[in-house]
């Protein structure tokens, strides 16, 4: 499916350590703060900087758009290195200069980051976006997931993050002449702050304001009460009232309990005809982008890389006799794919970036597993791409873009 390189966009875990314990996050056991067994830690969980060169060759460099520091699992403020890997990304970047024009890109490359902002001082922040300034293009950007008005509210969430911290860390680079954008998720215990925040927002000197679907809702739900919601609250709330919870395990108590009542994997259960019927158009696809986890592995888009780390529950921990991961590649039809190719095909720490966008996976097989079944035995669809950029899912992007555009 990658078959336009020019003015692709790469989404980079660099890392898998993170000083928040988002609630839900598939980085932890659900319903406690354990680390998924499945996840490295520590430097275990830090991309190699010297395989930033495998991800910047010549042709990349020629044809990148912009590079999006973010993950699944991990904070890339929290790599040790990260000052030295934008360094060499930028030194890459500036060599190509000529190509880049010649192929209708920008001379520097447009960096993104997505972070929580709680971590390191003021001077680091302010080093941060002087290195944005100075060394990316001036569309670059710094994403900082803010959820709420409050540090009280920020934390019903954003657990380990102070407010505080972040707002300090926004004014920095905000006074630094680099965009900043608030990224507020919608929860029923925040929805009524969001009119607020938009306005805090705007009075700091944000670039954007916006509103992300939460991770807690299911993907497939055509309800979504909260989103439902937002535009109602917006006019009707006029006394703030915020939802306490005294810990984590208090907000799931609920989905342990139920949990307890069923105890099986997701892939032992039988697949709901929606997932064969539902038509599929891949967003990142369309958006021209990729995902590289911060094992090196390539994806199309990221949600594929919790195929290697996938989420568990609490009670389903002592029940771990066998490879768990493996079973949801077969259960989701990743390994059909997998064993007709070589080992560490999508990896840049074995191969060029270039070369694996150009794999036969990316070209013909996963488009044209859209046009078959989870059951077919040539060529079956990927589960979750139907889970993910399904019909369900689309129309829940719609509402999202729609309150934005609200807002």
């Amino acid at each position: 499916m990658i078959s336009n390189l020019n003015g692709v966009g790469i989404h980079l875990e660099i890392t898998s350590n993170c000083n928040s314990r988002c609630l839900d996050c598939g980085r932890y056991v659900k319903g406690t703060d354990i680390v998924n067994p499945k996840i490295d830690i520590g430097s275990a969980g830090n991309f190699s900087v010297n395989k930033i060169y495998n991800i910047f060759d010549n042709i990349i460099c020629d044809t990148a758009r912009y590079i999006n520091f973010t993950g699944t699992y991990g904070e890339a403020t929290m790599h040790p290195y990260f000052f030295d890997i934008l360094n060499i990304i930028s030194e890459l970047i500036s060599n190509r200069k000529q190509q880049r024009q010649r192929n209708g890109l920008s001379t520097n490359l447009v960096l993104m980051i997505e972070t929580n902002g709680g971590l390191h001082t003021n001077n680091w922040w302010k080093e941060f976006a002087e290195i944005i300034k100075n060394k990316f293009d001036n569309d670059s950007r710094v994403i900082f997931g803010i959820d709420g008005i409050d540090d009280e509210t920020h934390q019903l969430y954003r657990r380990g993050v102070n407010y505080n911290s972040v707002i300090d860390h926004s004014k920095e680079v905000i006074k630094a002449g680099v965009k900043a954008i608030w990224s507020m998720i919608s929860f029923s215990h925040n929805e009524h702050q969001i009119s607020k925040a938009k306005k805090i927002a705007s009075e700091l000197g944000f670039f954007k304001f916006k509103i992300r679907r939460s991770r807690l809702r299911s993907i497939v739900n055509d309800t979504v009460p909260t989103l439902n919601n937002v535009l109602t609250k917006k006019s009707e709330i006029s006394k703030e009232k915020i939802l306490h919870s005294k810990n984590y395990s208090e907000i799931f108590s609920n989905k342990v309990d139920d949990n307890k009542k069923n105890k099986k994997f997701y892939f032992e259960k039988q697949v709901d005809s929606y997932f064969d019927k539902t038509s599929i158009i891949c967003e990142w696809k369309e958006k021209n982008q990729i995902s590289i986890d911060y094992t090196g592995r390539v994806w199309q888009c990221c949600y594929f890389s919790t195929f290697y780390h996938m989420p568990i529950e609490y009670d389903q921990l002592g029940k771990i006799n066998f490879d768990y991961n493996l079973e949801s590649r077969r259960f989701e039809n990743l390994d059909y794919y997998e064993k007709q190719y070589v080992e560490n095909w999508n990896n840049v720490n074995y191969n060029k970036l270039s070369s694996i966008m150009t794999h036969n996976f990316f070209v013909n097989d996963l488009k044209d597993s859209f046009n078959h079944s989870t059951s077919s035995l040539n060529m079956p669809r990927i589960l979750r791409c139907a889970k993910h950029c399904g019909e369900k899912s689309r129309k829940i992007e719609e509402k999202i873009t729609h309150i934005n555009k609200e807002y």
